[in-house]
């Protein structure tokens, strides 16, 4: 595209991403690995595809409504990448699902970077050139770890589209940058606008609360919405835990050291970033030792998906309206009980679920997080409170089950107690897994001595009776009898599975030429079982 004399430029955080990871001591865990790459350019559409197809590019896809970007599909390394294509354009007058209603192609790069939302996502690297075109100070800004907008902050957050306050918390999440003065009292000013359904649809909520809960840091985020006022706004059954304390200001309590049900809520999200969750979730999914932290993090979302933050962020929201005083001898309140809040909480997620449009799945997988964390505790405790063997195994059959146990653990990382440790927490996690391993394997057992049953029991049916349509109504004793011997032959492994209807149809085969009558009890039970057994050993 620069041959045919246009500009042509990598975009969507690329070089954002390239300067961060020259900077260890500013972005210790930044690790530079682009994927799918965006180019702006100034060429038009047409021409733009017309000089691909000159130089010898076939495969294309287009996308876009109001205008039109070109997908370019190029096979690297036996690997296929995607390069999006757009030209330089500008955009006004958003709609609810952020979709500029007037979109018109620029010349001017200018004109482009103006659009763009913040200073470090408004870098054009050539590849070429091997050059950063920087003109709005991104890179000073990635120097000095100020997360800016571009241009006015109203314009960008409020005006043009409001949901670009919950994207400026996530990058300031995920990058761990600093806070523009300009934009924070933007934000503290305007945050009721994000429940504004006239402006922002509910599903964009979802999707950008989805990619800041897998965050390492996405406890941060959500302390970031409280103080900015976003969080009442958004999740209100969670800002209405932070005057929901555990324990009364001046009283002395063995647990919740960390304070409110609100910050216990952070502790617990904050969880998943500290080394022991991480070493479990390492060592449980069978990770590679080589990966960092985020990426073990990354891996674990991949495995549990969103709705674990979800159960996470929304697990005690029942305690703001079950609390009740807990009284010492002297009749003072030591500290506050919640009985129920479990229940009150799955409740309120349905709240939640309703508002934000949650996939039933979504919702069912969270509900059985949330309403079952409490009895998860009592997996792997060598206290008083053991579950029934009932109970245990109905959450073990669970798809959850391995995701309820490390919300479990996240549960009690996050939870201050005088004279306990998140070494604790894990031994205690580690006793727990290990007894769902153990019912796995039992359940695999019992399934592998069904089928077994089965086989056997249809074999039998087959060879005695010519099926199940003509077995006889009360049972026969040959039924229990061979079943029995059969079993044991597999149990003992003198018999392969797949010989079974043939030994069955041996010994129905001999008892037939000993002119036995096996349809009808006999007179001398135990003759007729020794000669069973006869046929069998033999």
């Amino acid at each position: 595209m620069q041959e045919s004399g246009a500009e042509a430029y990598f975009v969507g955080g690329y070089g954002r991403d390239l300067l961060m990871s020259q900077l260890p001591e500013q972005y210790p865990d930044m690790r530079f690995n682009p994927n799918d790459i965006d180019i702006a350019t100034s060429l038009p559409y047409q021409d733009a595809r017309a000089v691909l197809e000159q130089g010898g590019y076939a495969a294309f896809k287009e996308t876009g409504e109001n205008f039109k970007v070109l997908n370019v599909i190029i096979a690297i390394g036996g690997k296929h990448a995607e390069f999006e294509i757009a030209t330089f354009r500008t955009e006004s007058d958003y709609g609810k699902n952020r979709k500029p209603m007037n979109v018109r192609e620029t010349r001017d790069i200018r004109e482009d970077v103006a659009r763009r939302d913040f200073t470090i996502g408004a870098l054009y690297f050539d590849p070429v050139q091997e050059k950063i075109l920087d003109y709005v100070g991104g890179m000073k800004d990635i120097e000095e770890r100020v997360l800016r907008t571009v241009n006015d902050p109203y314009e960008r957050l409020v005006a043009e589209d409001p949901m670009r306050m919950l994207r400026y918390v996530r990058f300031r999440a995920t990058y761990n940058m600093k806070f523009d003065r300009g934009a924070q009292s933007v934000m503290r000013e305007h945050g009721a606008v994000l429940a504004d359904r006239d402006r922002i649809s509910p599903e964009r909520v979802k999707e950008e609360f989805d990619k800041i809960l897998k965050l390492p840091r996405a406890a941060f985020a959500i302390a970031d919405m409280a103080r900015l006022g976003l969080l009442e706004h958004t999740v209100p059954e969670v800002y209405a835990l932070i005057e929901t304390e555990h324990a009364p200001q001046n009283a002395k309590s063995e647990m919740h050291r960390e304070g409110s049900a609100y910050q216990h809520t952070l502790e617990t999200m904050r969880a998943i970033a500290r080394p022991e969750f991480v070493a479990q979730a390492r060592e449980k999914l069978n990770l590679d030792g080589a990966l960092s932290n985020s990426e073990v993090v990354e891996q674990f979302y991949k495995k549990y998906g969103v709705v674990w933050q979800w159960a996470n962020l929304l697990h005690d929201a029942g305690k703001a309206e079950t609390q009740e005083p807990a009284r010492d001898a002297l009749g003072a309140t030591a500290r506050h009980r919640f009985y129920g809040h479990e229940q009150r909480s799955r409740e309120l997620l349905n709240a939640v679920a309703r508002r934000l449009r949650f996939s039933n799945q979504e919702k069912q997988d969270v509900a059985f997080l949330v309403e079952n964390h409490m009895s998860a505790h009592n997996i792997g405790s060598r206290g008083n409170h053991k579950l029934r063997k009932s109970t245990k195994a109905e959450l073990f059959r669970n798809e959850q089950a391995e995701a309820l146990l490390f919300l479990s653990l996240a549960d009690d990382i996050g939870n201050f107690t005088e004279g306990k440790s998140a070494q604790d927490a894990v031994e205690r996690f580690s006793r727990a897994w290990k007894e769902l391993q153990g019912f796995r394997e039992q359940e695999k057992a019992r399934e592998r001595q069904g089928a077994a049953d089965r086989q056997i029991s249809n074999a039998i049916v087959e060879a005695f009776f010519g099926g199940e349509q003509t077995a006889p109504k009360k049972g026969s004793p040959i039924i229990g009898l061979v079943k029995e011997h059969v079993r044991t032959l597999l149990d003992e492994g003198e018999l392969a599975p797949g010989d079974v209807e043939r030994a069955i149809a041996d010994a129905k085969q001999r008892l037939d030429d000993d002119d036995i009558d096996y349809l009808r009890f006999p007179g001398d039970m135990e003759k007729f079982k020794q000669k069973v057994s006869q046929i069998f050993a033999n």
